[in-house]
Order: structure tokens, then sequence, then C-alpha cells
């Protein structure tokens, strides 16, 4: 069926070895279905097609953690897959970072400057560093995960300048799936749509 490959691929990787196909004998029917029947995702891994095979539902849940019982499925799905280039719209919850300093000071000079970054709540996070000038200020790690209750360091560069301009860190933050691999690609698969914003403001002293 054109437009089954990539899911049969993406639950053949998660472990489901078990697929119905429901008949149809007339094929007039406007609708097909292909329901996956395995112990991985029964009851909660629906697809449905049109005629042209192309797709009106995606996965009702492809957050399932991988186990030998193959028992577990949620009812979230993963932070980042997008099978038919649409967003993904997911349960979201409070993300809780504890952010140290905060606020950051330069002179006009320039300089370095470490971040303290803990994750207080249970769920790994992604998170992406920004600035509201990206002449002036450079991160080091720009993406990273965080897993829960942990810690992460982020190295913040001014260069030397005469501004004196308010300007502020910019750190987004969003929930990940434990399959995630690269932090860069949880932000590019979102298409800027979910997560938090934290901000950790910057001053400026007037001495060089």
């Amino acid at each position: 069926m054109q437009g089954d490959w990539g899911f049969r691929k993406l639950m053949s990787w998660l472990g489901c070895d078990g697929y119905l196909f429901p008949s149809n004998t007339k094929n007039t029917a406007s609708e097909r279905g292909i329901v996956c029947t395995c112990k991985l995702c029964e009851n909660c891994s629906t697809r449905l097609f049109n005629e042209q095979g192309t797709s009106k539902q995606i996965l009702t849940s492809t957050s399932v953690s991988r186990t030998n019982s193959k028992t577990d499925c949620s009812t979230e799905r993963i932070v980042g897959f997008n099978y038919v280039n649409e967003p993904i719209k997911f349960k979201s919850r409070p993300i809780k970072l504890s952010l140290y300093p905060e606020q950051l000071k330069y002179t006009k000079g320039g300089g370095f400057r470490l971040i303290e970054i803990t994750n207080l709540g249970e769920q790994r996070i992604a998170i992406k560093v920004k600035s509201t000038n990206k002449k002036l200020f450079y991160a080091k790690p720009v993406f990273a995960f965080i897993t829960s209750k942990s810690t992460t360091f982020i190295h913040i560069y001014r260069t030397n300048s005469e501004s004196e301009r308010p300007e502020k860190i910019v750190i987004h933050a969003v929930e990940v799936s434990h399959l995630e691999t690269d932090p860069a690609n949880s932000f590019n698969s979102l298409l800027g749509e979910f997560g938090e914003q934290f901000n950790i403001e910057i001053e400026i002293n007037d001495k060089n």
C-alpha cells in the first residue's frame, strides 16, 4: 500500500511484529485501515488511509517504551516524530528549570561567563540557547539534553564592544523522548511551536 512503508519501518524498529489488514472485497470503500495487533501498540496505533494512500490520521500514540514484554504503551507522542510533515501535538507539562546566575554581568571588553541549568522536572528535556544579539554573544553548546534532576553548563562569550544596549540570553526548552539522540532535531521537527522560554538578563558595566 502506498505510504505504508515508513509506518511499517517505524513499528518494526519499535518491536512491532504483527499487522491486520481489514479485508475489502468490493474495493469500493473510501477508507482502508491498517491496524497493528502486536502487544506493543494494541488498541492505540491505528492509521487510516484513503484510496490514494495518503495519511488521514497518524499514530494516536508513538511514545512507546521498549521492553521484553512489549506491553508498555503511552498516550503521548514521541517529540520529533513527524510522519506527514505536520506539527506533532503532544500533551505538555510545565518545564521546571533552575538557572544560575539569574543575571550575567560583563564589561565592554567582553569575556566568558558560565550558566548552570538544572532540570527540576521528571521528563528529559532538550534546550536551545540563543541571545538577543548574535553578533555579540556566543553559546557553547547551543543545543543540549538535560535528564531529570541533572545539571548542564553553558558557556556564554561576549565580544569586545562599546554597546550598552540591554540584552538577554534566551533558553528554549522542550520535553523529549528517551529515543531522541540529537537535541537540535528536537527543535527542527517541532517547527518552533512548542516548549517554554526562559530569559537571563545581561548587564554591561560602563568601564572597559
